[in-house]
């Protein structure tokens, strides 16, 4: 597994998901996936220029 900071929105997205299927009850994990995936969003939508779907926490 590669450094969060490294990832891309679409490989958050997916580590989340799998968070969520697995581990729904460690708040703490997901809320730092959220804000990472959040900062991944804003810097696709600068490279993109389209704007996201803020990251459900």
């Amino acid at each position: 597994m590669k450094p969060l900071k490294e990832m891309t929105a679409e490989e958050l997205t997916r580590v989340l998901e799998v968070l969520e299927a697995t581990r729904p009850e460690d708040f703490a994990l997901r809320l730092a996936l959220c804000l990472e995936l959040d900062r991944a969003d804003a810097g696709e939508e600068v490279r993109w220029g389209g704007p996201r779907e803020a990251a459900r926490v």
